[in-house]
């Protein structure tokens, strides 16, 4: 059973890894085709649709399929109950956006918007055929269909606009290419769940869901405006100009704690459910988690705080320089962040929701006062408050989990403390051969981010060698065993050397 699991969680990974790499390069193909067949007013009627398509989608986001993956045990009644909900709620949200088009199109002085929105809405129709098998998928653990799915729905969805765009569709190019993508990505996780709609809900059924969900619902709600409350005191109080600055900051901070973290967690939370009743198997699991990120988080936002001068010139250019200090703020946060999800992944897993999102609540609240008060020192106050409120959000979720799970602090910070020591190290040697190679040396900017980081990284994984312990060189020996297999297969001499 432990073994199942650890695999399963490994595939998991792998899996989302795999979906993360193909959809990026998917979405880089899509806008590279469709920037040339298409005009800029096709992509920003679309924008204007989406703008009110998403956000309804959060608004009927209740967290139902978290709460099917949550359960110890299910019956066929509590997935039809989620299925009749889901249906209700999105039919209503369709309806409505359907009512509302003609006059989001004359609000705009372009009916085209409006229309564009009507079509967009029948996604949320669409929506209720692949919420059970997703939910399903996941609580199997079956991230290789998920994946696909995903897959598809780019690929399907590239293909038909593109072909629609070649012959002069237009706008309805990119609204017919959302729908057919999410039709087909539906139907094939259906296929792969092997499930079948059913109207057979219970009102037992939907008690057991719904208190859960809608705890999922309403944190997920508080995340998000969290998240935007930032953006909307800084464009309100300092203008358009500071927030394209300070949204370059946080988008940037914010892509690898999405990706090292947000993802990790369609894995992570399926596993933890399964285990949270063993109290020694979720802490061994949750300081794995926790060595496994800190190995990877500490040096990765320990090389953007010390190199943030230098990315920023060669992503954005020598204008975008006033973005450097908040986003150096902001990485002081990165990993709290990442460690505040894993944590909150753990609190669901148990069920133990309620409490979480008084916290949210709280947090809401303190970012609203900390950005307005921060922002009498423009875009580096605001990134500074917002950076301050991250660590008290991980204080508040971190005493939750103690209280709340078999977990001790122990269990949090003792997996942190060698890869501590190495990013300590690390930002120690960038700094200095930045400081060497830019004031002596006088070499532009990508050659000082290559040398800062070759030294870096070299230091850091001196520092873990001489200092690994006893979870280090297990975390290594199983990474090991796992990739021996798959260096088996290659047809190279040297492999030989490494067995």
């Amino acid at each position: 059973m432990k073994d199942n699991l650890n695999r399963a969680v490994k595939s998991g990974v792998a899996w989302t890894i795999v979906e993360r790499g193909a959809l990026q390069f998917l979405n880089l193909l899509t806008s590279m085709v469709l920037a040339r067949l298409l005009a800029p007013n096709d992509f920003g009627v679309m924008g204007l649709a989406i703008l009110f398509t998403g956000l309804a989608t959060r608004l009927v986001k209740f967290g139902f399929g978290m709460a099917l993956v949550q359960r110890e045990t299910i019956r066929p009644d509590h997935v039809a109950t989620m299925f009749v909900m889901t249906l209700i709620i999105n039919s209503l949200i369709c309806v409505s956006l359907l009512s509302a088009s003609p006059f989001v199109g004359a609000y705009f002085g372009d009916p085209l918007v409006g229309e564009v929105m009507a079509v967009m809405s029948f996604n949320f129709i669409i929506r209720c055929v692949g919420i059970c098998p997703s939910a399903l998928l996941r609580r199997e653990m079956n991230f290789k269909a998920m994946t696909v799915g995903s897959i598809l729905d780019y690929t399907v969805k590239l293909g038909l606009a593109s072909i629609l765009a070649f012959r002069g569709f237009g706008v309805w190019s990119l609204a017919y290419g959302e729908l057919a993508g999410g039709m087909a990505e539906k139907i094939y996780l259906v296929l792969a769940a092997r499930w079948w709609p059913s109207l057979r809900a219970t009102s037992a059924a939907l008690r057991d869901l719904f208190g859960f969900g809608m705890g999922v619902s309403l944190k997920s709600t508080f995340i998000y405006l969290s998240e935007n409350v930032d953006n909307f005191i800084v464009g309100k109080g300092l203008g358009a100009v500071s927030l394209g600055f300070y949204g370059k900051a946080y988008n940037l901070m914010d892509l690898p704690v999405k990706e090292l973290s947000a993802r990790m967690n369609t894995v992570l939370f399926p596993a933890f459910a399964r285990i949270h009743q063993d109290p020694g198997r979720l802490r061994a699991a949750f300081r794995k988690t926790v060595l496994s990120l800190s190995l990877l988080c500490y040096p990765v936002f320990g090389s953007l705080i010390v190199l943030a001068p230098q990315i920023i010139h060669l992503m954005y250019g020598p204008k975008w320089v006033s973005t450097v200090v908040p986003f150096q703020i902001l990485c002081l946060a990165g990993f709290p962040r990442v460690l505040t999800q894993i944590t909150s992944a753990v609190i669901n897993a148990t069920g133990s929701v309620g409490p979480e999102v008084r916290r949210r609540g709280v947090v809401f609240i303190l970012l609203i006062i900390g950005s307005w008060v921060g922002s009498r020192w423009g875009i580096v106050g605001v990134a500074t408050a917002v950076a301050l409120v991250n660590l008290v959000t991980l204080a508040l979720i971190l005493f939750l989990l103690v209280r709340s799970c078999p977990i001790a602090l122990q269990d949090i910070w003792g997996p942190q403390g060698l890869p501590v020591a190495g990013a300590l190290a690390l930002i120690g040697l960038e700094k200095s051969c930045q400081l060497w190679t830019t004031h002596v040396l006088g070499w532009n900017p990508f050659w000082v981010l290559v040398a800062s980081l070759t030294v870096g990284c070299l230091g850091y994984l001196i520092v873990l060698y001489f200092l690994r312990n006893r979870p280090l060189r297990a975390l290594t020996d199983e990474l090991i065993g796992d990739v021996r297999p798959i260096l088996d297969r290659l047809p190279f001499a040297f492999v030989k050397r490494i067995r």
